[in-house]
């Protein structure tokens, strides 16, 4: 549903976006040297330099986030996100993910955690099978709800009324770099491939729209006749 997953797996599906966006304030910027010294990041491992170590981790009050306005961001290597990496190809030497992290409180009082994200993770083209890098952008909202059940009550309304808008639970340890990944994570195509391979297989230049799926036992069954 909209709950936001912290243990995604798998190939994702697309983002759905916020129905409504909250009237801004002027947030407060911080890179990660200065969130080591910051009282928001309740009990938290804090991240050295303006790299998330992934080991480290970064860890926010969600609470604490939203009501100063206050903004996190950084550069992190994208081998440290191993969900992410896991069943990927060998990713680019120095490939670095950018992210930004932004508490912001709207004119109804509701709160709300901005994730704006830019990667280039390598992927498998499904049709020809070679490795590519893929250009990810993520910009989304997502309220925060004070518990579960309030963020089940809510996503109930939602359902009945046919919104969507994507949410999480308060908490005192948001794991900032483990949400920038969810949100790389369900921004991925659930079957990447090029726009235009750079070479295919003859029986798979045969198959025609490139645009349509094709089987997998269809094109073994040409390969077979070759």
């Amino acid at each position: 549903m909209a709950k936001k997953q912290h243990d995604t797996q798998g190939a994702p599906g697309q983002q759905a976006a916020a129905t409504s966006k909250p009237q801004l304030a002027q947030p407060h910027e911080q890179t990660l040297s200065e969130a080591q010294h910051d009282k928001s990041l309740e009990g938290g491992r804090q991240a050295g330099g303006q790299a998330a170590d992934r080991t480290e981790g970064l860890f926010v009050d969600t609470a604490e986030l939203a009501r100063p306005e206050r903004t996190y961001n950084g550069r992190t290597p994208i081998t440290q996100f191993e969900r992410l990496v896991d069943d990927l190809p060998a990713q680019l030497p120095g490939s670095e993910v950018q992210w930004s992290v932004a508490g912001e409180t709207d004119s109804q009082g509701r709160q709300w955690v901005h994730v704006v994200v830019t990667a280039e993770p390598v992927l498998e083209c499904q049709r020809c099978m070679q490795p590519f890098a893929l250009q990810v952008d993520v910009d989304n909202l997502l309220q925060v709800m004070k518990s579960e059940a309030e963020l089940e009550a809510q996503e109930a309304h939602d359902e009945s009324a046919g919104q969507v808008v994507e949410r999480i639970v308060s908490s005192m340890r948001l794991d900032v770099l483990g949400l920038v990944e969810d949100e790389i994570i369900l921004s991925l195509p659930y079957v990447p491939k090029h726009d235009i391979c750079p070479s295919l297989p003859a029986p798979l230049q045969e198959a025609g729209d490139d645009d349509a799926p094709l089987s997998p036992f269809a094109a073994l069954g040409k390969l077979k006749k070759h």
